[in-house]
């Protein structure tokens, strides 16, 4: 009889165990399953209000030309970092910020008709201040 009971004390904690085994895995998959969709999403750096944004840019720019007088970065090199996983109004964002295109939405248009969004490497990149539209695309892609 002594040895049924074991037997039984073995078979229910045994259970008891895969129990919370089975609930630990569940919880670590639905985890990982939020965080994949989290780190996934293509989020852009700039809001639905980044036209907004763009144009107070431009016009803090004026103001500090007008201010600091004919100084310009015109022919400065830039290191800029193209993130993995970047979206093209991302990548455009990032180089209105850094003053290499004035137009996003002349960037965008221009990569898009030329069929480049699939060709743009992620890394960082020297571009000079001033470059073209065409050329700053020809530095992403190659």
């Amino acid at each position: 009889m002594k040895f049924v009971n074991w037997f039984i004390d073995t078979v229910y904690d045994l259970l008891e165990y895969l129990i919370m085994l089975l609930v630990v895995a569940i919880a670590v998959i639905i985890i990982l399953w939020r965080l994949d969709g989290l780190f996934n999403a293509d989020i852009p750096l700039l809001s639905s209000s980044s036209k907004a944004i763009e144009s107070t840019i431009q016009t803090t720019r004026e103001s500090l030309s007008d201010i600091l007088g004919s100084t310009s970065l015109e022919g400065e090199v830039i290191e800029v970092k193209i993130p993995e996983n970047a979206s093209l109004e991302s990548i455009s964002n990032i180089l209105f910020q850094y003053g290499l295109i004035q137009d996003t939405a002349k960037f965008e248009e221009y990569m898009k008709n030329n069929d480049l969004i699939s060709s743009i490497k992620p890394a960082t990149y020297e571009i000079t201040v001033g470059n073209s539209i065409e050329e700053i695309a020809k530095i992403i892609t190659q």
